[in-house]
């Protein structure tokens, strides 16, 4: 059994995920957040990962830990480098050292935004080549779990779709009230549900695998694809998504060509093999209801 479990950043959507799936399997589970309403529940610890780690409190010694806390705003990180620095890279570095002293096995949360997308498929093994501070941020917080030798795995993640996806929520509403959409024709996304991402979490957990481990679609589908699948699944015309640019828009930095990752060691490690984006996309989809 994966217990006990500390999940750092336990009020996030995928980090909700993991509590409920190890909750299921009757493992038992704590969690760490700075928000008050839920530090008021039991195995629930305030952590403040921006706070020097000599002020952090003591935390439960367990067998099993999953670092899910992370500044993940693009613009964030941009706006507020040295802030989210202390919580993206130098937090890790401290709790993967912590970690490796207690011989917990832990599982942390990375992205594919470790590389800059000139690539497709680029291998768990490939050098990091950020083109953005948060991507630099969560390479360079690989290379300190690395160094920590905490026992464990690195998993980078695609854009996982955990409900509510704002950008689609809006589309359906559009769609619903008769009006047109818009979507970027050179934008990509390679999307992973969050059952799969949950299982992948799991699985690492239960096998005790160390290396780095990678889960996207292992085909990527544009927006303006996206938007159309999305019409299609409420009977309206695809002539009501209207294409757009992402670099007219001046969002180029948002756009990288390819937003896959080699999953080979994934699937031969933990027996996954991610679905295509159309099938997690139409699986979100039926979320909506069509009338």
């Amino acid at each position: 059994m994966i217990s006990p479990v500390l999940i750092i950043g336990g009020d996030s959507a995928i980090a909700m995920c993991i509590r409920q799936a190890i909750a299921d399997m009757d493992g038992k589970v704590f969690a760490t957040s700075r928000r008050a309403e839920l530090l008021r529940a039991p195995g629930w610890f305030h952590l403040d990962l921006a706070e020097p780690a000599s002020q952090w409190p003591e935390l439960p010694a367990c067998n099993y830990a999953v670092i899910c806390a992370a500044v993940t705003s693009l613009a964030e990180c941009e706006k507020q480098p040295e802030y989210t620095h202390r919580i993206n890279v130098d937090a890790v570095g401290v709790l993967a050292a912590r970690f490796a002293t207690n011989g917990t096995y832990t599982v942390f949360l990375s992205t594919s935004q470790v590389f800059d997308g000139n690539k497709s498929h680029p291998s768990p093994h490939a050098r990091p080549s950020p083109s953005n501070i948060y991507g630099a941020q969560k390479a360079a917080a690989e290379e300190a779990f690395l160094n920590s030798g905490a026992p464990g795995a690195i998993l980078r993640l695609g854009k996982v779709l955990i409900p509510p996806v704002g950008l689609f929520e809006g589309w359906a509403a559009k769609l619903r009230g008769n009006y047109e959409i818009a979507a970027f024709d050179d934008m990509w996304l390679a999307p992973v549900s969050p059952a799969a991402t949950v299982e992948a979490i799991v699985r690492l957990l239960e096998r005790r695998a160390n290396g780095i481990f990678q889960l996207t679609a292992p085909d990527q589908i544009s927006y303006l694809r996206a938007a159309q699948q999305l019409a299609t699944h409420f009977s309206a015309s695809i002539g009501r998504v209207a294409a757009g640019s992402a670099h007219d828009a001046g969002l180029g930095y948002l756009a990288p060509a390819n937003v896959t990752l080699d999953t080979h060691s994934l699937t031969a490690a933990l027996s996954i093999q991610p679905a295509r984006s159309q099938v997690v996309l139409a699986e979100y989809f039926d979320t909506f209801a069509t009338n």
